[in-house]
């Protein structure tokens, strides 16, 4: 009996050793790991790369490897040392950088190759993004990664517009090698045109604002094969040079447009009263080659019959 107390004790004794150790380590490894957690959720570097929202930001949670530095980190996604710096308060408190420990990176939508016909034999890792509770497919298309609705579909395989919170959908692509400075400068560039036609056309718009409001709808077209990204329409019925507002009624989304042409007659079948350019059907969030639209535009009094 004596014995097994005396062996129960020991067990015991060993138990409260080995949970002292574990406790030490712990602290340790506190210590030791001020940026953030190892375990984090949703790292899959480096074969995909996982963006998350937090703190009014979208951020890439990159696991540092061996050999690597904060520039060439920062040069990798596009960004710089300062803003990482910033936005990984640890660092600043002097923490040196080591192997295994997580940054938190803040990336730009010009960074990420939106073309849907890449993939990881070419030399490109996978980005996606984790759908937040609200959010819609074309608000993270248009609003948020700059992107088409028609790209996330076909990245992504979706037959409609529904997600989920917490679903994760590829947006795009990352060179191996990194950002290339001259693609991103070109993406800000095209991003920068893009948004000053929009902000000239609503303004065009504005400035008739006192002429007849007309409204109508419209069965509009859009030409999958043509890759014209200006806001641009042909219309059966509306003048040459018009500036239209098509709204479309399934998402409630709307963009101004420039009436650049009439459809020929037998160029379309006879119920297409509008073709639309790749960016109008981008910024409407159209899916279908045929759609459904309405559309509000301003005309003189005598033509507003």
């Amino acid at each position: 009996m004596k014995a097994r107390r005396d062996r129960w004790w020991r067990m015991y004794a060993l138990m409260v050793f080995c949970h002292s150790l574990v406790g030490a380590a712990t602290a340790q490894n506190t210590q030791d790991q001020p940026l953030m957690s190892r375990a984090l959720v949703g790292i899959r570097y480096p074969h995909e790369i996982v963006i998350q929202s937090g703190e009014g930001n979208d951020y890439v949670y990159h696991l540092v490897k061996k050999g690597e530095t904060l520039y060439s980190i920062a040069r990798f996604y596009g960004s710089d040392v300062t803003t990482i710096l910033e936005d990984n308060p640890a660092l600043r408190d002097g923490h040196l950088l080591r192997y295994g420990d997580t940054l938190r990176i803040a990336i730009s939508p010009a960074a990420i190759l939106k073309d849907p016909h890449l993939d990881t034999s070419q030399g490109y890792v996978p980005v996606f993004y984790r759908v937040q509770k609200g959010e819609t497919l074309y608000g993270i298309a248009r609003r948020k990664w700059h992107t088409s609705v028609d790209n996330l579909a076909q990245l992504n395989t979706l037959e409609d517009y529904r997600i989920l919170p917490g679903q994760y959908l590829q947006i795009g692509w990352l060179a191996k090698g990194g950002v290339d400075p001259i693609e991103k400068a070109e993406a800000v560039r095209q991003y920068r045109t893009h948004q000053d036609e929009k902000h000239s056309l609503e303004q065009q718009f504005t400035d008739r604002a006192t002429e007849r409001i007309v409204e109508i709808s419209s069965v509009g077209y859009w030409d999958k094969s043509s890759d014209v990204q200006g806001l641009y329409v042909l219309h059966r019925h509306i003048p040459e040079g018009s500036i239209i507002e098509i709204i479309n009624p399934l998402l409630d989304t709307r963009v101004k447009a420039r009436v650049v042409g009439t459809i020929l007659e037998g160029a379309y079948p006879s119920d297409i009263d509008m073709v639309v350019s790749k960016g109008v059907a981008d910024e409407l969030g159209i899916l279908d080659s045929r759609f459904y639209a309405k559309i509000v535009y301003h005309a003189p009094v005598e033509d507003a019959n």
